[in-house]
This record gives C-alpha cells, structure tokens and sequence, in this order.
C-alpha cells in the first residue's frame, strides 16, 4: 500500500513564505546549484534555498556549521517543517526560482484543500 503524503502545516507555509521572501530581497545569494560556497563579509556568498531557510530558522549553531554538505537536505526539510518527499522536490539543483515557487504554491493548495 502506497502511503500518501502528508500536506504541510500551517508553519511550513509560514516558512516557505518567509525564507522565499527572503531570497527575493538578496537574489544575490541565491544559487540553487550550491548548498553553501564561500563567505563574503562574515556572511555566506552564495546559497541554495534550503541554507537561506537554516539561516532564516536554524540554531546559532546549525547556522554557524553551514558547510558544502548535502545533509543540509535534512536539516533544511527539519527547520521548514518539511517532509522529505517535499524537500527533494525544493531543494532540487536544478531548481529556478520560479520553480520554487510553483512548488510552494502546490504545497500551499494541497494544504487549503485539506482544511
């Protein structure tokens, strides 16, 4: 039996929202190709959505460990209150900004559906 997919809460569309707001106001960071690449002025030049959202969410300590990882997968998908399932659809590398956004709407319908 195929088990279904549980639709995002309420704070995972509050985060969503947040870290993608968060992109659009620094898309000079933003690079879907990378999980993190060097630091810039203290700060991390370039990002993929899943690190704007452990910056925007994570611990002082989850921040601070930002490396070139992949298992920032899980830490992204854990700070979004994600499931993996939509965390491998989001955090893609190929992934253009709009497609991010189509996901989070997709997300978002499935969610106003269920209520």
């Amino acid at each position: 039996m195929k088990k279904e997919k549980k639709p995002a809460s309420d704070t995972a569309i509050q985060h969503l929202e947040a870290t993608l707001e968060a992109v659009e106001a620094d898309l000079g960071r933003f690079n879907q190709g990378v999980w993190v690449r060097g630091t810039q002025n203290g700060r991390h030049a370039e990002m993929c959505f899943a690190c704007f959202a452990i910056e925007l969410f994570g611990t002082s300590k989850e921040r601070a460990s930002l490396r070139f990882d992949g298992s920032y997968k899980d830490l992204g998908a854990e700070v979004l209150c994600i499931d993996k399932y939509a965390a491998r659809r989001l955090f893609w590398g190929e992934n253009t900004l709009d497609d991010i956004k189509g996901i989070i709407t997709e997300l978002k319908e499935a969610r106003s559906c269920v209520q």
